[in-house]
């Protein structure tokens, strides 16, 4: 047999062996109930990370509306003043 073969039945072998001691540990133990804390855990930490994901969107939608603002047209030119008839103030008395 090669090394490669060798490799993979210690492998499944490790892996069966890791199944029947956590079998072996829940019979003596009882079930675990980690999976409940982990749980609890993670819909804490959602709440935690929930206020940083809003203010992720409205960074982004004022990306966008830079975006969209950057993208439109350039508005044309004003026309020269023509230097021969200067705007005249106007009085207002």
């Amino acid at each position: 047999m090669t090394a490669q073969a060798w490799l993979g039945i210690g492998i499944l072998v490790l892996v069966v062996l890791v199944l029947l001691e956590g079998k072996r540990q829940e019979r003596i133990h009882g079930k675990s109930r980690r999976r409940g804390l982990m749980r609890t855990g993670l819909l804490e930490l959602q709440r935690q990370l929930e206020p940083e994901r809003k203010i992720e969107i409205l960074l982004d939608e004022r990306d966008d509306t830079e975006a969209e603002e950057s993208a439109a047209p350039p508005l044309p030119p004003m026309p020269p003043l023509s230097p021969i008839d200067p705007p005249k103030p106007q009085d207002k008395a």
